[in-house]
């Protein structure tokens, strides 16, 4: 739910320094990898954007891994819900559609999965909760970031 909110909701969101609301009400395919550090807007946003695909992946395949015990599971299932993500931004125009982000989101998928596979299964719930609370803190921080280069 948190994932399809962020990358389809932000057309309807506008955080300054961040997120422009109406700059995302848009249908355009990038098809070139890593083109996003080309001329960024902010210096920083290149690599918010990464970092924020990567993170918002890593919880959702790491739940999948531990519900399944199958890394090709929670990683295709990364990979799909990032492609189904990038379809709906560019059929109903809520975004760019981003090869970046699919390589990104899949990149947060395999962190996620491969995380559990090797630490030791006593250890999940903490990690969990630790990666629940390390994602909390990057959302707060890159929120800061964008509003103090805004300002």
């Amino acid at each position: 739910m948190v994932i399809a909110l962020v990358t389809l909701g932000k057309p309807f969101v506008d955080i300054p320094g961040l997120v422009d609301g109406p700059a995302h009400a848009v249908r355009s395919i990038d098809t070139k990898l890593f083109d996003g550090f080309d001329r960024p807007n902010y210096w920083y946003a290149p690599w918010t954007n990464s970092l924020g695909n990567i993170a918002l992946f890593v919880p959702l395949a790491a739940g999948l891994y531990a519900r399944t015990k199958s890394f090709l599971l929670a990683v295709g299932a990364s990979c799909a819900a990032s492609v189904g993500i990038e379809i709906t931004q560019y059929a109903f125009a809520l975004g760019y559609t981003d090869i970046d982000d699919l390589f990104f989101n899949t990149i947060g998928g395999v962190l996620g999965a491969g995380l559990l596979v090797v630490i030791p299964r006593r250890e999940h719930p903490g990690l969990m909760r630790l990666t629940a609370v390390l994602l909390s803190l990057l959302l707060a921080g890159m929120t800061v970031l964008g509003l103090r280069y805004h300002l």
